[in-house]
Protein backbone atom coordinates (compact mmCIF):
# COMPACT_ATOMS: atom_id res chain seq x y z
CA UNK A 1 0.00 0.00 0.00
CA UNK A 2 1.45 3.36 -1.05
CA UNK A 3 1.13 6.29 1.34
CA UNK A 4 1.49 9.81 -0.13
CA UNK A 5 3.71 12.42 1.53
CA UNK A 6 3.20 16.00 0.34
CA UNK A 7 4.91 19.19 1.37
CA UNK A 8 5.34 22.76 0.17
CA UNK A 9 7.57 25.66 1.09
CA UNK A 10 8.35 29.19 0.04
CA UNK A 11 11.91 30.43 -0.12
CA UNK A 12 13.72 33.56 -1.33
CA UNK A 13 16.89 32.93 -3.32
CA UNK A 14 19.65 35.17 -4.68
CA UNK A 15 19.94 35.43 -8.47
CA UNK A 16 22.82 33.92 -10.42
CA UNK A 17 23.79 31.78 -7.42
CA UNK A 18 23.19 28.05 -6.99
CA UNK A 19 21.37 27.39 -3.72
CA UNK A 20 20.66 23.98 -2.23
CA UNK A 21 17.12 23.74 -0.79
CA UNK A 22 16.35 20.86 1.60
CA UNK A 23 13.08 19.06 0.84
CA UNK A 24 12.10 16.91 3.83
CA UNK A 25 11.00 13.52 2.49
CA UNK A 26 10.73 9.88 3.53
CA UNK A 27 14.01 7.92 3.42
CA UNK A 28 12.96 6.15 0.23
CA UNK A 29 10.02 6.38 -2.12
CA UNK A 30 8.83 7.65 -5.46
CA UNK A 31 8.47 11.34 -6.24
CA UNK A 32 5.31 11.75 -8.29
CA UNK A 33 4.98 15.55 -8.41
CA UNK A 34 7.36 18.51 -8.30
CA UNK A 35 6.30 22.11 -8.89
CA UNK A 36 8.75 25.01 -8.74
CA UNK A 37 7.07 28.38 -9.21
CA UNK A 38 8.68 31.81 -9.13
CA UNK A 39 6.30 34.09 -7.23
CA UNK A 40 8.21 37.39 -7.09
CA UNK A 41 10.86 39.26 -9.02
CA UNK A 42 11.38 39.72 -12.74
CA UNK A 43 10.70 36.51 -14.67
CA UNK A 44 14.17 35.75 -15.98
CA UNK A 45 14.11 31.96 -15.76
CA UNK A 46 15.92 29.45 -13.57
CA UNK A 47 17.57 26.05 -13.51
CA UNK A 48 16.92 23.28 -11.00
CA UNK A 49 18.49 19.92 -10.19
CA UNK A 50 17.19 17.26 -7.79
CA UNK A 51 19.63 15.19 -5.71
CA UNK A 52 19.43 12.28 -3.27
CA UNK A 53 22.50 13.38 -1.31
CA UNK A 54 23.17 16.75 0.34
CA UNK A 55 26.88 17.00 -0.38
CA UNK A 56 26.28 16.36 -4.10
CA UNK A 57 23.97 19.38 -4.16
CA UNK A 58 26.32 21.52 -2.06
CA UNK A 59 29.44 20.58 -4.00
CA UNK A 60 27.89 21.63 -7.30
CA UNK A 61 26.97 24.98 -5.80
CA UNK A 62 30.52 25.45 -4.52
CA UNK A 63 32.18 23.99 -7.66
CA UNK A 64 34.67 22.14 -5.47
CA UNK A 65 35.03 18.96 -7.50
CA UNK A 66 38.25 17.97 -9.16
CA UNK A 67 38.16 15.42 -11.94
CA UNK A 68 39.92 14.40 -15.12
CA UNK A 69 38.34 16.58 -17.81
CA UNK A 70 40.07 14.50 -20.50
CA UNK A 71 38.24 11.32 -19.46
CA UNK A 72 34.68 11.41 -20.89
CA UNK A 73 33.72 8.39 -18.78
CA UNK A 74 34.50 10.07 -15.48
CA UNK A 75 31.37 11.40 -13.83
CA UNK A 76 31.25 13.98 -11.12
CA UNK A 77 29.85 12.63 -7.87
CA UNK A 78 27.00 15.11 -8.25
CA UNK A 79 26.01 13.46 -11.55
CA UNK A 80 25.77 10.09 -9.81
CA UNK A 81 23.30 11.50 -7.29
CA UNK A 82 21.20 13.67 -9.64
CA UNK A 83 17.71 12.16 -9.87
CA UNK A 84 16.35 14.15 -12.84
CA UNK A 85 17.92 15.83 -15.81
CA UNK A 86 18.50 19.53 -15.25
CA UNK A 87 15.21 21.44 -15.35
CA UNK A 88 15.55 24.64 -17.38
CA UNK A 89 12.78 27.25 -17.31
CA UNK A 90 13.02 29.97 -19.95
CA UNK A 91 12.82 33.66 -19.11
CA UNK A 92 9.23 33.91 -20.34
CA UNK A 93 8.03 31.23 -17.92
CA UNK A 94 8.09 31.07 -14.17
CA UNK A 95 6.87 27.53 -13.44
CA UNK A 96 8.37 24.06 -13.75
CA UNK A 97 5.77 21.32 -13.28
CA UNK A 98 6.58 17.64 -13.33
CA UNK A 99 3.48 15.44 -13.22
CA UNK A 100 2.92 11.85 -14.28
CA UNK A 101 6.62 11.28 -13.95
CA UNK A 102 7.84 8.85 -11.34
CA UNK A 103 11.30 9.26 -9.89
CA UNK A 104 12.31 6.46 -7.53
CA UNK A 105 14.81 7.55 -4.91
CA UNK A 106 16.59 6.55 -1.74
CA UNK A 107 18.32 9.10 0.44
CA UNK A 108 22.10 8.59 0.09
CA UNK A 109 23.36 10.87 2.86
CA UNK A 110 26.10 9.28 4.91
CA UNK A 111 24.50 8.74 8.32
CA UNK A 112 23.22 5.83 10.33
CA UNK A 113 19.86 4.42 9.28
CA UNK A 114 18.01 5.49 12.43
CA UNK A 115 19.06 9.14 11.96
CA UNK A 116 18.04 9.04 8.29
CA UNK A 117 14.58 7.74 9.14
CA UNK A 118 14.06 10.68 11.48
CA UNK A 119 15.46 13.40 9.24
CA UNK A 120 15.59 12.28 5.63
CA UNK A 121 15.42 14.64 2.67
CA UNK A 122 15.91 15.25 -1.01
CA UNK A 123 17.86 18.28 -2.16
CA UNK A 124 16.84 20.74 -4.85
CA UNK A 125 19.48 23.05 -6.26
CA UNK A 126 17.89 26.18 -7.75
CA UNK A 127 19.80 28.79 -9.75
CA UNK A 128 17.67 31.83 -10.66
CA UNK A 129 18.98 33.94 -13.54
CA UNK A 130 19.01 37.72 -13.71
CA UNK A 131 19.38 40.16 -10.86
CA UNK A 132 17.84 40.71 -7.42
CA UNK A 133 16.38 38.11 -5.08
CA UNK A 134 13.45 35.99 -6.22
CA UNK A 135 10.85 34.12 -4.19
CA UNK A 136 9.83 30.58 -5.14
CA UNK A 137 7.08 28.24 -4.04
CA UNK A 138 8.07 24.57 -4.17
CA UNK A 139 5.52 21.76 -3.81
CA UNK A 140 6.13 18.04 -4.11
CA UNK A 141 4.55 14.68 -3.44
CA UNK A 142 6.31 11.41 -2.73
CA UNK A 143 4.72 8.00 -2.49
CA UNK A 144 6.01 5.56 0.11
CA UNK A 145 5.33 1.82 -0.15
CA UNK A 146 4.29 0.54 3.26
CA UNK A 147 3.55 -3.00 2.10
Amino acid sequence: MAIPYSNSLEITLPSDEATCVTLPAPMRGVMTRLIIKQVSGTLEGFEARLYDRQDACSDVAESSFSFDADDPNELLESELHQLLETIVVAASGAVAELYERTVAYENRDEADTVALRRKSALYLQVTPTGSNNKAFQIAYTCSVDMG
